[in-house]
Parts: structure tokens; sequence; C-alpha cells
């Protein structure tokens, strides 16, 4: 369970310190920057969960 765990603390943290600012950017005024600083933030974000779930999958093929 600790290993989802360690998933989970890098995903939040990215989410807080980068793609929340960057949000608030994007709220105040169109930032072409902004846009495609959120959009690499968010690749990184999608890999990290598709590995959660392939982790996640895994240890269930385990038990099973």
């Amino acid at each position: 369970m600790t290993h989802l765990v360690m998933w989970l603390m890098p995903l939040e943290l990215v989410a807080l310190l980068a793609a929340v600012p960057l949000h608030r950017r994007l709220d105040q005024r169109h930032d072409p920057l902004a846009i495609a600083q959120l959009v690499g933030w968010n690749w990184i974000r999608t890999a990290a969960w598709t590995g959660r779930a392939l982790l996640l999958s895994w240890m269930v093929g385990v038990r099973l």
C-alpha cells in the first residue's frame, strides 16, 4: 500500500505547486506560455497516473 501513497504524493505536489498557480494565471488572462506549461505538467501527471494504475493492476493480479 505504501507504493500507492508514494505515487500519490508527487501527483498532489505537482498539482499544488505547478498546476494551481498556472490555472490562477489563466483565470486572470490568456497566457500561451502558461497553457504550454500546463500541458507539459499534465503529460507528466498522466504518465504518473498511468504508472500507478499499472502498479495497482499488477498488485491485484499477484494477489489473485
